[in-house]
């Protein structure tokens, strides 16, 4: 006899259930015993919680913090909002590993994800690497399985809020509208037309081209987010970063990622037009924080923020 539709199990669902409240409750549980808020950019986002725009930064996540300010301008209220961010983000990276290998390997990504400490001590208070992680990995997630029209505006929806919020998912956006291009011009039997071409801009264009006109260029007037370059030192940076990556994804998971990439390597893995996508965005990350006008102490020619790590952790956790 033929299962009621309600009876029917929903397994993407189970795991992006589980994966949502344990990373909620991890969260819970570490707001509680560290109450303290920490973090030079976060206080600074909560001091200024009845503003959208801050200097150079993109307004979404402040935008979140602008409404929850609305509602309560008790802090706690703020990092509620954080851990709901946070538990949404490794659920929404359940969903994008599931489709690139998976659904057990998706979880297994998924729980590295939830447990990793860089990601969980910048996701208790306001910084924006959480948000970007959780709308790029959902608009992703939307790409990859666009069977319908409405996961492609899912996706649109989802890249271009991750654009508002850092620039580094302007990148991975950019990526993404070449794979779909590609894919679009197959259906169409050309590479290349106006149509596809245009249809593909406004898609995965809005968000950075609302901004810049809005503020008349890359940032407001007198704040600044790339610069020139000027000192061969800025290739630090590169190796500096990738060190970054491999010590917060620590040595266990480090050796299983070396292990991954041996059989990545010898099934041909990367010749998924899914997987050479991201490996785009990898290669077109490192050298784009040569340009990043904004360096860390103590030289701020040769370090940026190992936040910058967030994004190729992901691929670490894929190949581990």
């Amino acid at each position: 006899m033929q299962e009621s539709p309600s009876k029917v199990p929903r397994p993407l669902l189970a795991p992006a259930a589980l994966v949502l409240i344990l990373g909620v409750l991890i969260r819970l549980l570490l707001i509680t015993a560290h109450p303290v808020i920490y973090g030079g950019d976060s206080v600074m986002r909560m001091m200024n919680a009845d503003k959208i725009v801050l200097a150079y930064q993109l307004p979404f996540l402040q935008l979140l913090i602008y409404g929850a300010n609305l509602l309560s301008n008790d802090p706690t209220v703020l990092r509620w909002l954080m851990v709901a961010l946070g538990g949404l983000a490794g659920a929404a990276f359940y969903g994008l590993s599931s489709i690139l290998w998976g659904r057990e390997i998706g979880l297994v990504c998924a729980l590295l994800f939830t447990v990793n400490p860089l990601i969980l001590v910048h996701s208790l208070v306001p910084y924006q690497e959480i948000l970007m992680l959780l709308a790029l990995s959902a608009g992703l997630a939307f790409l990859f399985k666009q069977e319908t029209k409405g996961n492609l505006a899912l996706a649109s929806l989802c890249l271009g809020l991750a654009c508002l919020t850092r620039y580094e998912a302007w990148i991975v956006t950019a990526a993404a509208a070449l794979f779909h291009w590609k894919n679009d011009g197959a259906k169409m039997g050309k590479l290349f037309t106006w149509q596809s071409s245009l249809r593909t801009l406004a898609l995965f264009g809005w968000a950075p081209l609302l901004w810049t006109v809005w503020q008349g260029g890359l940032s407001p007037s007198g704040t600044f987010v790339i610069e020139g370059f000027r000192e061969w030192e800025r290739f630090y940076r590169i190796p500096y970063i990738l060190g970054m990556t491999l010590y917060h994804a620590g040595p266990l998971v480090t050796l299983l990622a070396a292990a991954g990439l041996v059989e990545c390597w010898k099934k041909r893995l990367w010749l998924n037009p899914r997987i050479q996508m991201l490996l785009l965005c990898l290669l077109l990350f490192f050298p784009a924080l040569i340009f990043s006008a904004h360096g860390v102490s103590p030289n701020p020619i040769r370090y940026v923020t190992d936040r910058e790590t967030h994004w190729p952790l992901l691929f670490v956790m894929w190949a581990a």
